[in-house]
């Protein structure tokens, strides 16, 4: 399974590509579409009888469903760009299938 996330500033500790890479990473719906497309897409239809339950009394969060389904199944790659114009190329190749003939299941 692919998914694009989309473009972010300069790839270093305290720039905004790391910074958004935790916040997709961190599994919180507040905030975060990635999250809520996770959540949407990937969690819910699984949810346990018992999660469910658990949802219902306030013992368990989506929140934490999400985080532990990004931490399980998805792992992040980046591509620093030499400028804005050949990003822009690479984002819109990316979203049309360019890499292995796929399209990303999100940001399309």
């Amino acid at each position: 399974m692919f998914f694009y996330i989309g473009m972010g500033g300069k790839p270093n500790p305290n720039g905004s590509l790391f910074k958004r890479l935790g916040q997709h990473a961190n599994g919180a719906l507040s905030g975060d579409k990635f999250c809520c497309y996770v959540m949407e897409r990937l969690v819910v239809p699984d949810v346990t009888a018992e999660q469910q339950e658990r949802l219902r009394a306030g013992e368990l969060r989506l929140d934490a469903l999400t985080k532990e389904y990004i931490h399980t199944h998805f792992g992040y790659r980046y591509w620093e760009a030499p400028d804005g114009e050949a990003a822009t190329t690479v984002e819109e190749a990316v979203k049309g299938g360019a890499l292995s003939g796929v399209k990303p299941l999100l940001n399309r």
